[in-house]
């Protein structure tokens, strides 16, 4: 008897009409709900993780945030807010939903152990009756009681936490000297001067550039060679959290006893969140020297032993030899003049490159030719030069004026001529970083090389 009531609901489930009844919240939850997302489960204390919410909707519905998340244990920092409305569309077994992203979050955790990332509850306000009182399919055949609110009804959903696993800083893997920075970092290290006298007092210039959050840029620990004093560090900053820039610190030495010094490899540890990796960047050893510049200037020049008339005639020769250098000169710049002026074939009658640059307009080398010939000059010579370079290709190529050249009549000289934001933030990124360099006094010839091609890459994209 049981088995024939068994094969009889069976039968019935098969039949139109008589199929498992799904409930009104469950229909509204297969159309309308929210996920989070994070780039990993497992981190370092200080290691900042991803964390995105996003808001799945197949409805005509309004929603609002009724509860932010609590990051309990984290430090936080807003990438996205729902104010930047971000919207896309994505299908999704054949349904088409508008997918907002809600909230995009940077969060680093400041203890060990389970973390949990709390939810994300909004309210939605969905539209399920049309203008002339007609329902939507998704109130067709409902059995429970539902309130209306004129068109609407109204339902609240909530995102799942979601616990991360936060590794002591103990670990063996991870850089001693790393405090939290992230992005993607550069350092450049420099003194001005390498020969100091003795209680002379030095500046040792570290600049971090790049992009990131500046707020965990702390300044580097640097291992000063016994003798040598130091002083606090001094920060300036010039960056913000849309464009990077740079961060220096400048700190003060002296030294009393004369001799040679290193300064060994410093150390800048940061999470790097273009490779998803921890990361360590360093320089090359700095060697400076104590001198008594007096004691070496104090030995006192040999007494010549000729007598007048020897002086007399040395002169009378130096005049000679000096007076035959200055005909030759004046001989060789008169024949330079005469070829300059010899008849030639005429020139073309079109004048309009008249007053254009020996380099031709789409030769970009043509612009960074200075540049190039200055990149092992010591000092920021070849950064201003550079940077010198950028600012005649703008004025050629989009007519904006050199007296003008700013960050903001850049961009909106760019955006005037239909370069996308994709490319004027890596235009702005590049100046920032000749800007750094200029700032800090120059940098090593390898990086020079490398800022050089980068910069023939971003101008060649334009």
């Amino acid at each position: 008897m049981k088995r024939s009531f068994l094969v009889s609901l069976i039968l019935l489930s098969l039949i139109p009409g008589f199929s498992q009844y799904v409930p009104l919240d469950d229909r509204i939850k297969n159309n309308l709900y929210l996920t989070v997302n994070v780039n990993k489960s497992e981190c370092y204390v200080g290691e900042p993780i991803i964390a995105t919410y996003k808001l799945y909707s197949a409805f005509e519905s309004e929603s609002t945030i009724l509860k932010n998340p609590s990051f309990y244990g984290f430090s936080f920092r807003d990438i996205i807010t729902p104010r930047d409305n971000v919207v896309t569309r994505e299908t999704i077994d054949g349904k088409k939903f508008d997918v907002h992203t809600i909230k995009k979050v940077q969060l680093t955790p400041n203890e060990s152990g389970k973390l949990e990332i709390d939810a994300l509850t909004m309210g939605n306000k969905i539209r399920v009756l049309n203008n002339a009182g007609g329902k939507i399919d998704l109130l067709d055949g409902v059995q429970e009681d539902y309130t209306l609110d004129g068109n609407y009804i109204h339902f609240t959903i909530s995102s799942v936490p979601i616990v991360v696993n936060v590794l002591s800083p103990d670990n063996v893997s991870r850089p001693m000297n790393y405090n939290g920075a992230a992005g993607d970092f550069r350092m450049n290290i420099q003194m001005n001067k390498t020969t100091l006298t003795p209680g002379e007092q030095g500046v040792l210039t570290i600049t971090i550039a790049g992009n990131g959050d500046f707020s965990k840029v702390k300044v580097p620990v640097v291992q000063w060679p016994s003798g040598i004093t130091a002083r606090p560090a001094q920060a300036k900053n010039n960056y913000t959290r849309q464009t990077g820039g740079y961060k220096v610190f400048g700190i003060p030495f002296s030294g009393t006893a004369e001799g040679s010094y290193t300064i060994m490899p410093v150390q800048f540890s940061y999470f790097d969140t273009l490779n998803n990796r921890l990361n360590t960047i360093t320089n090359r050893p700095i060697t400076f020297y104590i001198r008594n510049t007096e004691n070496s200037n104090t030995t006192t020049p040999p007494i010549s032993n000729m007598n007048d008339d020897e002086t007399r005639t040395a002169l009378i020769i130096g005049g000679g030899v000096v007076l035959a250098l200055l005909l030759l000169l004046i001989f060789i710049r008169k024949r330079k003049k005469e070829k300059a002026f010899k008849p030639a074939v005429p020139a073309p009658t079109n004048t309009t490159n008249r007053f254009k640059p020996a380099a031709p307009a789409n030769n970009i080398d043509g612009y960074l030719q200075n540049a190039a010939d200055t990149k092992h000059h010591m000092g920021n010579t070849f950064y201003n030069s550079l940077k010198q370079g950028i600012i005649n290709f703008f004025e050629e190529r989009f007519g904006l004026p050199s007296v003008l050249f700013n960050r903001t009549s850049l961009k909106q000289s760019m955006t005037e001529n239909g370069v996308n934001e994709a490319t004027q933030e890596r235009v702005i990124n590049l100046l920032t970083e000749i800007e750094m360099n200029i700032y800090s006094g120059g940098g090593l010839d390898a990086d020079k090389t490398s800022l050089l091609n980068k910069t023939k890459q971003v101008l060649s994209a334009l």
